[in-house]
């Protein structure tokens, strides 16, 4: 009797499968249903060449270089027409400028141009986005909505209270004013160092002091909070803050940041 032999692997991929009468495995991607896509607005007769290249380039970062009187705030306000014509939410939308003027007349261009009222697309300068965002997530740093912002007046005159009731004689033990010392505790704030660091880079004829400016530094985070204020460099800070404690959360902020002053 014939020892039986062992068996021998052949390998075989999906093709090799086909032969045996076996169906090929095949990959398919759903995509969401669009409807075809009629824009109520002709790009190519109301936009010059560059100007619609612009205005209908493809998703992701652009960089348009345009000099004076080029049509810049034409191309940007037709580029959010365009978008919104595509399809995108109009608040996943912002539309950021330097002055509340050129973002009022921006917002209004686009609202004219599609025939409708859009509330929900964010536009605006730099500074005012950031105000919003601050008072929209204002409670994840302890504050209420309501916070007011201080200027650089109104940081002064805080600090210089909490010298009085800290009790250090400013004079007498050479310790930094009110204007300095928020110079000191902004950069601690904006570059995340702590205040010995930006004594000894900084101002180190001051060093000697870093235990007191630290314990200062302290109080007037404090009484901030207390008065439901937040210091003009703070919000810098704050932002940044904000972005830190949402990250990993289902929903993250959908919008660029800045700061804000009253002025």
């Amino acid at each position: 009797m014939r020892p039986l032999s062992r068996p021998r692997w052949v390998p075989f991929d999906n093709q090799s499968l086909s032969g045996y009468g076996f169906p090929m495995s095949r990959e398919y991607v759903l995509h969401p249903f669009r409807a075809p896509i009629q824009p109520q607005i002709d790009y190519a007769r109301e936009l010059n060449e560059q100007q619609h290249a612009a205005v209908t380039a493809a998703p992701g970062p652009s960089l348009v270089i345009a000099g004076a009187g080029s049509g810049k705030t034409r191309t940007l306000t037709y580029r959010v027409a365009y978008l919104l014509e595509q399809g995108i939410p109009p608040e996943r939308i912002l539309l950021l400028t330097f002055t509340n003027k050129a973002a009022h007349e921006m917002m209004r261009r686009v609202a004219d141009l599609l025939g409708q009222d859009l509330p929900s697309l964010w536009g605006g300068t730099f500074h005012s986005i950031g105000n919003r965002i601050l008072r929209l997530h204002a409670n994840l740093l302890g504050y209420e909505r309501d916070f007011s912002i201080m200027d650089r007046e109104d940081a002064k005159h805080l600090i210089s209270t909490c010298l009085d009731e800290s009790g250090i004689d400013v004079k007498g033990a050479g310790f930094p004013k009110a204007e300095v010392l928020a110079e000191i505790f902004s950069l601690a704030i904006n570059t995340r160092k702590s205040i010995s660091a930006i004594l000894e880079e900084e101002y180190q004829h001051f060093e000697t002091l870093a235990a007191q400016i630290a314990d200062l530094d302290r109080l007037y985070a404090v009484r901030k909070r207390t008065t439901n204020a937040n210091g003009l460099r703070r919000l810098a800070g704050a932002l940044a803050e904000i972005a830190h404690r949402r990250r990993g959360r289902p929903r993250a902020i959908s919008a660029p940041v800045s700061i804000h002053s009253r002025r």
